[in-house]
């Protein structure tokens, strides 16, 4: 398939293309070229240039009743409780990543984007992409125009992507650190690999995404996780004790507020997985509570509104509460089962509900809604199109709602981009004539701003802060003038961008450390982390260079045969650092692009594209299995019985093998990889590929 243009690499409708689904999606239904940019691909970005995630592409209105569930589409095979889903509004697509191929225990770690105008789907061509996992979380960086996904696991038979041993002598078999980052312009993910705490991995862990602080919030177990995108950093925030460990609660952020809301779920403990009585189970443990964070001044207190929702069946088949911030009325909209008793038969549950919460009240209302959903599903909020979208098993449903005692607002996205210059920031933003901006600055402190104060007002489209303090990280937003608290921009931030996608080559000639500029460096620092450094914050500057630079060999790498890391730090305008790059290791990375194809019944060949220098490795086996509940030991057995297919390392982007002749007890052949280097360190691992089991196809 040749290239094609992007209206049609965007709308290729499953009919048109003899796909069944995006879980049986024939080869055509695969972007066409992994490394053509996507639809609405802006280039100024490329290089983690942080002047603007790109505007939103030109999008037809879509005819959608105010007031009722419509079905869209009824063939989007997605088990919507273990995968996750979110708007891209710079490609005007819904992102799909993770779960499970339709009716099979087999995980997935496609990317499918789902086009809610034309009703059609295209299945991501990217040549590496994280490890097959379910149960996954995604949001949507409104300031950077990517999709975040964290948690889920590997099992079920999936072969994780693997960790450096904490000896730092291999890479261990284990799900990876993550998260990971996916560009749907130019179908692309970015492994983040922060160094120091990653990510904590939590299953039925909702997560959200705060654009004023571009940074993501999640519970995970007596802490709030964040990530914060800019500074590519994890750090942890205290929670009250009444939310810890809690599951499968719904989360939302009021973006102009900045206040992160959290209601409901299950808690301490999760109530389905008590034994005993379940009617005392739920009473013990589901809740109807609503929590509201202040993400400024990092407080949180319990709302006590007049009229609360049901409390619903968190985790009855792994049902996750959903919530989403609502624009045109600017409150947070709940999808949940009205019911405050235990139903475990989802077929029994009465519809669901839509509810209101209004941050600034901190009071919730119902909103109308007709034919409504039979159970609630995974929920997303289109602001371009104005459109409430519902995953749920094989349907797709879409709403259009206004909120009793609301008078919707029109949407006006407002997009804000800068410029670093010695003493000054320079901002511009999509002004509309008219209309008054207000200027917002504030501190940023352990990577998330403090509370914005206005610094000026303008009705122009631009701004240009000549108020800096030395050494002193801001963050600025553009509010419009009376356009309520939805109409503020994402942040912007007066630190370089970082650099993206380092890599390590490492070879005979030493260990070259490489990777994607940032637009706003004049230097930069690489930073090397060895053993058991890699993760306790004591690597160190071994390198500063020109900001034209983007490669270094090191003259005096480590020589005791451990793994070392490296990552980059930009320097801007009054040597302000950047975050960091991912941690890269002289352990070869992924396999990228690994492939099988039958050549005849006894012979297949694979084709990939391996880091620089190494060698390939090629693992081999006849049957694939479903670990789940496997003991550790039966967990082992079945990863030693593959066969290594490579007496030495393969070279040269191929190697054909001998294979059995397919059977009808074993019809199909599957096949991993893995780098490995001249000193004979093998790397992370790649997916499992077969040439005729669609489920594992590239």
């Amino acid at each position: 398939m040749g290239r094609v243009s992007a209206r049609v690499l965007a709308l290729c409708a499953l009919a048109a293309l003899g796909c069944d689904g995006v879980g049986d999606a024939a080869p055509d239904a695969r972007v066409a070229d992994a490394r053509a940019p996507g639809p609405g691909h802006d280039a100024s970005r490329d290089g983690g240039d942080d002047s603007d995630a790109g505007p939103p592409i030109d999008l037809e209105p879509l005819d959608v009743p105010t007031g009722r569930w419509m079905l869209r589409h009824e063939d989007a095979r997605a088990r919507s409780w273990e995968t996750g889903i979110v708007w891209d509004p710079g490609v005007g697509r819904i992102i799909r990543h993770g779960g499970h191929e339709p009716s099979s225990y087999v995980q997935i770690g496609y990317t499918s984007l789902y086009d809610p105008v034309e009703g059609g789907f295209v299945e991501s061509a990217a040549p590496v992409r994280p490890q097959r996992r379910c149960i996954v979380e995604l949001a949507h960086l409104t300031a950077s125009g990517e999709t975040f996904t964290a948690h889920g696991g590997a099992d079920h038979g999936s072969l994780p992507v693997g960790q450096v041993a904490s000896d730092a002598t291999r890479v261990r078999r284990t799900d990876g650190v993550g998260p990971w980052l996916y560009d749907a312009r130019a179908d692309r993910w970015e492994d983040t690999q922060p160094y120091g705490d990653p990510w904590p991995r939590n299953a039925h862990a909702p997560i959200a995404y705060d654009p004023g602080s571009d940074a993501v919030f999640g519970i995970v177990g007596g802490s709030l996780a964040v990530y914060s995108a800019h500074q590519n950093r994890v750090t942890h925030r205290s929670l009250p004790d009444a939310l810890r460990n809690r599951l499968a609660y719904a989360m939302a952020v009021d973006p102009g507020r900045r206040r992160l809301v959290v209601f409901g779920g299950t808690g301490p403990r999760q109530w389905t997985w008590v034994s005993g009585d379940p009617v005392a189970a739920y009473e013990e443990n589901v809740r109807d509570d609503t929590w509201i964070y202040d993400i400024a001044e990092d407080a949180w207190h319990e709302a006590a509104p007049d009229t609360r929702p049901p409390r619903g069946e968190p985790m009855v088949s792994h049902i996750e509460l959903r919530m989403v911030h609502h624009t045109p009325s600017d409150t947070l909209l709940l999808l949940q089962t009205p019911a405050d008793t235990p139903i475990r038969d989802i077929d029994a549950f009465p519809p669901t509900e839509l509810w209101a919460f209004d941050v600034e009240t901190e009071q919730w209302v119902r909103v109308p809604v007709e034919d409504p959903l039979p159970v609630p599903g995974i929920l997303m909020y289109a602001p371009e199109l104005d459109v409430l979208v519902h995953y749920r098993s094989s349907e797709v449903h879409v709403a259009r709602v206004e909120v009793p005692g609301r008078a919707p607002r029109p949407t006006h996205p407002l997009r804000l981009a800068r410029t670093l210059e010695d003493g000054a920031v320079a901002l511009r933003w999509n002004a509309r004539a008219g209309h008054e901006y207000v200027v917002e600055r504030a501190e940023v402190l352990d990577g998330i701003p403090v509370v914005y104060a206005p610094i000026g007002a303008t009705d122009e489209a631009s701004f240009r802060d000549t108020t800096l303090a030395a050494d002193t990280r801001y963050a600025y937003r553009v509010r419009e003038r009376g356009g309520g608290s939805a109409a503020v921009s994402p942040a912007r931030f007066s630190s370089p961008a970082r650099p993206r996608h380092t890599r390590v080559v490492a070879g005979p000639a030493g260990v070259e450390v490489r990777w994607e500029p940032s637009a706003d460096a004049s230097r930069y620092e690489v930073w090397r982390a060895h053993a058991g450094a890699l993760r306790d914050g004591s690597a160190v500057s071994v390198a500063e260079l020109d900001g034209s630079e983007t490669r270094w060999t090191d003259p005096a790498p480590p020589s005791d045969g451990r793994v070392t890391g490296y990552f980059v730090r930009a320097l801007g305008p009054g040597d302000l650092r950047s975050g960091r790059s991912p941690l890269a290791y002289t352990a070869p990375g992924p396999v990228e692009a690994l492939s099988a194809e039958r050549i005849d019944d006894t012979h297949a060949r694979l084709t990939w594209t391996a880091p620089e220098g190494a060698g390939v490795r090629v693992w081999m086996r006849t049957r694939h299995e479903n670990l789940l509940g496997r003991s550790d030991a039966q967990r082992q057995e079945f990863w030693d019985s593959w066969s290594l297919m490579t007496e030495t390392p393969a070279h040269g982007g191929s190697l054909d093998v001998t294979v059995p002749a397919p059977t009808e007890e074993d019809p199909h052949v599957y096949f991993y990889a893995r780098a490995e280097t001249a000193a004979g360190m093998l790397g992370f691992y790649s997916d499992i590929v077969s040439p005729t089991d669609v489920r594992f196809r590239p």
